[in-house]
């Protein structure tokens, strides 16, 4: 069993579907960090619906630069990296992007990072963490060409970048995105990990976080 997990929101934050995953991930690991923007208070219950659409998001991220903000979000990854061993970290969109900047600087001795969605990324490709890094990219984003970022990604040697058919936000319950049969294969990656479990055969078999298993378990899923 792996010693410790930390699971970095994305700007909603502790939501109810994370923190009962959350729960179940006690079960597989030792310990099992939780690290949100708004200082574990959960968003207003009125922001968050079954129907979300761009609008809502917009709104959410306004509250999010508001309450927290990037670098801020950054300084909070590193204080939980320095206080605590970790082994793996799981990080969701600006997360993941704040996790990107924060391994940058320490490896806090993180054995595996895996970002998903982390699109402000893209105006920190002069850094890359000192970690072995697994990056899942939604199929597309708004702002800028996801091939583009993962051209330049390609150049760093412990980073494995994976594009996926999904959009931003397919692990969130409460995006316009979500995509449940995608929230499950992460989900079950993360405690097949934690407990060495056998994988399918066609999966490659390592006592490790190893970022080729993941990898090639969503490419030949999604194929």
């Amino acid at each position: 069993m792996h010693k410790s997990i930390a699971i970095i929101t994305d700007i909603y934050g502790i939501t109810p579907a994370l923190s009962t995953w959350v729960d179940s991930l006690k079960s597989h690991y030792q310990h099992v960090h939780l690290l949100s923007p708004y200082d574990d208070t959960p968003l207003d219950e009125a922001m968050l619906n079954s129907e979300q659409n761009e609008q809502d998001e917009k709104k959410i991220y306004q509250h999010f630069i508001a309450q927290c903000g990037h670098d801020l979000y950054t300084n909070k990854v590193r204080e939980l990296m320095s206080n605590h061993n970790i082994d793996c970290v799981l990080a969701f969109s600006a997360g993941a992007s704040a996790t990107w900047r924060a391994l940058a600087d320490d490896s806090y001795n993180v054995e595996h990072f895996i970002g998903c969605y982390p699109s402000q990324i893209r105006h920190h490709l002069d850094i890359s963490p000192t970690c072995n890094t697994s990056l899942i990219f939604p199929d597309s984003e708004p702002h800028f060409l996801v091939d583009d970022v993962i051209a330049t990604l390609n150049d760093y040697s412990q980073v494995q970048c994976i594009k996926t058919p999904w959009l931003h936000g397919f692990f969130n319950q409460y995006s316009a995105h979500f995509n449940a049969s995608a929230n499950h294969l992460l989900s079950q990656f993360i405690v097949q990990q934690s407990t060495q479990q056998n994988l399918p055969p066609n999966i490659l078999q390592n006592k490790a976080f190893d970022p080729l298993k993941l990898k090639q378990l969503i490419t030949e899923f999604v194929s």
